[in-house]
């Protein structure tokens, strides 16, 4: 038996299932789920029904949708991972950016869910947090039996309240952890004291989304953020010493070639002490968003089986949402991109790493 999970089988499980010719998707988080999937497989195979939060096929082959999954309010509930059953060496020596070669680094998720509801996103839901004496204690244990001595943390927001972070760091320093890591966060919330108290937490690297340099590109795609903030935040983390990735795209509802151009106008402003190509990726459409059902209602696609016959990857649109025209648009944005290239190539050889810049 083949039971699927993840994003796909989430928001399209009948088409996960189709594909894959598995025989169980399960939606959404599956700690609560796949207990009760399994005692209903040991007990009563022929019958699934009672499990919430799960698609199969009955006996006549036909999709049996049992309604949305649980989902644990209290994440303290949710046990650590069994990290003794996974080859761990092959986890952690893993190596990116700006982390160093000899650091051992380990996942971890602190919180689930995001308050925000931006259109081009598949993970909103209520925001849950574990408490920071779990988090310290998971630290420890890392440390302890893996030699960890890195850390990425994966929360769609690990900066949302400063409190927390203040929390983390009183943690850290009781319990001498030494660990550098990576970590999320909104522009709004970032301030030189929050940069200096994730400084001295050990975080050296951190991710902002700054999606666009046009503040009604960004009304649009309900980020309640403006593009002074964005700009104001990463030059504030980079002047704490951190290390800044901002990820942006182009192509969302009624993009036009002057929001497109004060984008890349943007990351030209931005590129300052930095030394990577920052090129936009495409805005998708995935299922789950509020522009998949966009491009559906404005026949842009036909439906799931569309969508993916027409993506690739990020690097290559693969349905035009913007207000021009397909070739117009890529037109621009090559245009764009071979004189944001050229920039990068001429500024380089004065430029510093900007992780190595910290002004307090």
């Amino acid at each position: 038996i083949v039971i699927l999970g993840g994003i796909l089988p989430t928001t399209v499980p009948e088409f996960a299932l189709k594909k894959t010719n598995a025989d169980i998707a399960v939606k959404g988080e599956a700690e609560l789920t796949i207990v009760k999937l399994l005692n209903s497989l040991a007990s009563n195979p022929a019958d699934l029904s009672r499990v919430p939060g799960i698609v199969y096929r009955d006996e006549d082959g036909q999709f049996i949708d049992t309604g949305p999954a649980e989902i644990e309010e209290d994440l303290n509930k949710i046990l650590r991972p069994a990290y003794e059953l996974f080859p761990m060496n092959r986890f952690v020596e893993q190596h990116f950016y700006p982390h160093d070669q000899g650091q051992r680094l380990a996942d971890i998720v602190t919180s689930r869910g995001c308050p925000f509801n931006c259109n081009f996103c598949y993970c909103v839901s209520k925001p849950r947090y574990r408490k920071i004496g779990e988090v310290i204690e998971e630290l420890i244990y890392l440390k302890k039996e893996y030699n960890i001595n890195g850390v990425n943390f994966l929360d769609e927001n690990f900066v949302l309240n400063k409190n927390r972070i203040q929390e983390f760091l009183d943690g850290v320093k009781t319990h001498n952890l030494d660990l550098k890591f990576t970590a999320t966060a909104r522009a709004s919330v970032i301030d030189k004291e929050i940069v200096k108290m994730l400084y001295q937490a050990g975080c050296r690297a951190i991710n902002i989304g700054l999606e666009s340099g046009d503040q009604q590109m960004l009304d649009r795609m309900h980020k309640k953020t403006t593009v002074e903030q964005i700009t104001q935040a990463i030059e504030t983390a980079r002047r704490g010493g951190l290390f800044v990735e901002y990820p942006c795209m182009v192509g969302n509802i009624g993009e036009t070639e002057q929001s497109m151009r004060k984008t890349f106008a943007l990351l030209k402003k931005l590129a300052w002490g930095d030394f990577q190509c920052r090129i936009p990726f495409f805005c998708t459409p995935f299922p789950g968003t509020e522009i998949y059902d966009y491009a559906l209602e404005h026949s842009l696609i036909s439906g799931i089986d569309d969508f993916y016959e027409k993506f690739t990857s990020f690097n290559d649109l693969s349905v035009n949402l913007s207000a021009m025209p397909n070739q117009d648009f890529i037109t621009l944005f090559n245009e764009l991109a071979e004189d944001l290239r050229k920039y990068y190539a001429e500024q380089l050889p004065s430029w510093k790493p900007s992780y190595k810049l910290k002004e307090y």
